[in-house]
């Protein structure tokens, strides 16, 4: 929960685009959001991007969500997650938006020091400002990665 604040900036990531960390892609690979590109998917308090002042004249509308997440190890060298989160505006005065996200991941490990990570992404999202027509948000992302430990 992050209260809707039109005056004050609210922070609602850790971290940048180089070295973030965004908890709603998070299911166990090493490509979580940052190697994915869509950046952070529900930054809801301020939906111009960013902590910075948005497109609409608006800071913070805050927001409402959940996330449920899972991680399971099916044999020694192969690793699974998955994730589901949806998330909506706080204060609605000025614009609605409400949407979900969807991502699922697979680590095999098929040497020492070697693995093979796959995810894939969807978000799917609506905001409705005032007096501006609907924007749509259907996004779709698949990323894969060789990692080697040296």
């Amino acid at each position: 929960y992050a209260k809707g604040d039109k005056n004050d900036v609210q922070y609602t990531r850790i971290g940048n685009g180089f070295n973030g960390w965004d908890p709603i892609m998070d299911v166990g690979t090493n490509l979580s959001n940052e190697q994915i590109p869509f950046g952070t998917p529900f930054n809801v308090a301020s939906f111009g991007g960013g902590e910075a002042q948005s497109e609409f004249g608006l800071l913070s509308m805050g927001s409402v969500g959940g996330r449920l997440y899972a991680g399971f190890k099916a044999s020694d060298s192969l690793k699974f997650g998955a994730s589901a989160a949806y998330l909506a505006e706080e204060d609605d005065s000025y614009a609605k938006l409400d949407g979900y996200a969807l991502a699922g991941g697979m680590v095999w490990s098929f040497m020492p020091n070697t693995s093979l990570h796959f995810q894939a992404q969807y978000v799917d999202a609506t905001l409705e400002p005032d007096g501006y027509s609907d924007i749509d948000i259907k996004t779709v992302s698949l990323g894969s990665g060789l990692y080697v430990n040296f």
